[in-house]
C-alpha cells in the first residue's frame, strides 16, 4: 500500500492504522481474491439532449437503449471475482433530474445486459426519496443539492430548485448482501440520463474482489483533470 500526496500543499500530520491477518507460508485463503478499487471519470458525459430541452419529452424519453451503447463505464475487468459496488459523484450541467439512467451489468461476455435495472435512482436504492440526504450501511446519498427551503420529498421536474444546473450529488451502493459474482469477465455500466441523454460531469470508484487479473486498468487521470470544474458549462 502506497500513500501519495498529490495536492499542492504539504501534509503536516498523517495518521494511519493497518489491521491485517497473517497466514502460514504467506498463502491467502483459496478463492478469496484480491481487493480492487478503480476510479474513472467523464467531464462531461456525451449526451444527446440539448441544453434546456425537457428530458421527459417524447423526443428524449422515448429513445430506446437495450445494448448499453454509450453508457458511462464504471468497471471493465477480465478474470474471476465478485463485484462489490460503487461510489458515484455527479455535477449537473443542466437542470432537471440526473437519476433516470439504467444500470446495465454484463457478466461473462453476455451481449445483452445480464442485469438491467430501472434507473439510477433505483440502483442507489433511493427511488422517490432523494428529497433529503440519507446514508445507510450499504447504500446512500450523503450529498445532494437539497436545501431546507426546498421542502421534503420532491418530484423530478424542472421547477424543483435542488435539480438545478450546478447541483452536486454523491451516491453509493455496496453489494455486500447481494454480491455479483463473475467467472470470466464483468462490465459494469450505467446510463447518464435516459438512453444517455445527459451531459453531466460524472466520476466513480468501483470496488471488487478478483483472482488472476491480467488486463491492466487505465491509469489514474492527473490531478488537474480530476479536480471538479468550478462552474458548469453554459
Amino acid at each position: 500500500m502506497t500513500i501519495e500526496n498529490q495536492g499542492s500543499l504539504p501534509v503536516g500530520a498523517f495518521y494511519y492504522q493497518v489491521d491485517y491477518r497473517a497466514y502460514r507460508n504467506d498463502s491467502p485463503v483459496r478463492g478469496t481474491g484480491r481487493f480492487h478499487a478503480h476510479y474513472r471519470q467523464e467531464f462531461p458525459t456525451r449526451g444527446f439532449k440539448r441544453p434546456g430541452q425537457d428530458q421527459f419529452s417524447r423526443e428524449v424519453n422515448g429513445k430506446p437503449n437495450t445494448t448499453g451503447e454509450g453508457n458511462y463505464l464504471i468497471l471493465d475487468a477480465k478474470g474471476r471475482g465478485t463485484y462489490l459496488g460503487v461510489v458515484q459523484h455527479i455535477v449537473q450541467n443542466d437542470d432537471q433530474w440526473w437519476g433516470e439512467g439504467d444500470d446495465m451489468i454484463f457478466i461473462d461476455g453476455d451481449a445483452r445486459p445480464t442485469i438491467h435495472g430501472t434507473g439510477s435512482e433505483d440502483y442507489f436504492l433511493g427511488a422517490w426519496c432523494y428529497g433529503r440526504p440519507f446514508a445507510y450501511p450499504f447504500f446512500g446519498n450523503p450529498r445532494n443539492a437539497w436545501r431546507p427551503e426546498d421542502g421534503d420529498a420532491v418530484p423530478c421536474n424542472q421547477s424543483v430548485p435542488m435539480h438545478r444546473k450546478g447541483a452536486k450529488w454523491t451516491v453509493y451502493r455496496f453489494h455486500v448482501p447481494d454480491p455479483i459474482p463473475f467467472t470470466d469477465s464483468i462490465r459494469v455500466t450505467i446510463e447518464h440520463g435516459h438512453a444517455n441523454s445527459r451531459s453531466d460531469d460524472v466520476s466513480t470508484t468501483a470496488y471488487w474482489y478478483q483472482t488472476g487479473r491480467t488486463t491492466p486498468l487505465p491509469d489514474l487521470p492527473p490531478v488537474a483533470a480530476r479536480l471538479p470544474r468550478t462552474a458548469a458549462p453554459g
